[in-house]
């Protein structure tokens, strides 16, 4: 009985060490304009890459290249430049509606609320109003297990520049979201529409848009 105990024991010991133990994230540099990163580098999941503008580089993970040219003061997680998610949001062209955050917008689109699906388990009741408004918040429920709303534009519409307030029922705090309208819907992930987000503070719509070839 005690040898059963205690195998049972090592087990239980080596499932949770199983569980907790992944593989490391690495990649390696095919090329680079940077003199920082030489052919057949490797680079970890820790490693953050810094390019300027105009510096490009080319990556292999497990025989997928991805290809990124920099942008000004930009720093890539390696993990979000293969679009490696490992829990949280990860859609560029939906607002992160539980956590506020500066949003870049298509014209002529409508403005896509969304939130992950470990956060989807339950519904969620929002109220939207434009900061220092002092019109009734408008009401806005997603059930369960949906992920994505859009914006009720009919009810509240949305002027690009202008600061936006989100209180969710049941949690504190309020969530604050200020949105920027594209200056054009061409040619999205150009160098200078991603410079502009990354201007105007829409960092993480930016970082997706170039994890994507």
């Amino acid at each position: 009985m005690f040898k059963i105990k205690r195998l049972c024991l090592i087990l239980a010991a080596s499932l949770f060490l199983a569980q907790g133990v992944r593989a490391e994230f690495t990649v390696k540099v095919v090329s680079s304009d940077s003199s920082q990163y030489k052919s057949g580098k490797i680079l970890k999941e820790n490693d953050r890459i810094t390019l300027k503008k105009d510096q490009k580089i080319i990556l292999d993970h497990k025989g997928e290249n991805r290809s990124f040219t920099g942008l000004s003061k930009l720093v890539k997680a390696l993990e979000k430049f293969f679009g490696v998610q490992r829990g949280g949001f990860s859609e560029a062209w939906q607002v992160d509606v539980l956590r506020g955050e500066v949003f870049c917008y298509k014209p002529d689109e409508p403005v896509m609320l969304g939130r992950s699906k470990s956060d989807a388990r339950q519904k969620t009741t929002l109220y939207l109003k434009q900061v220092n408004s002092t019109k009734k918040p408008e009401k806005l429920t997603l059930p369960a297990r949906k992920t994505t709303r859009a914006w009720p534009l009919n009810r509240l519409e949305i002027i690009s520049g202008q600061e936006y307030e989100v209180e969710i029922k049941n949690r504190d705090g309020k969530k604050y979201f200020t949105f920027y309208q594209l200056p054009s819907d061409d040619k999205l992930r150009s160098n200078d529409n991603l410079f502009w987000m990354k201007e105007k503070g829409c960092d993480r719509q930016a970082d997706l848009l170039t994890a994507v070839d």
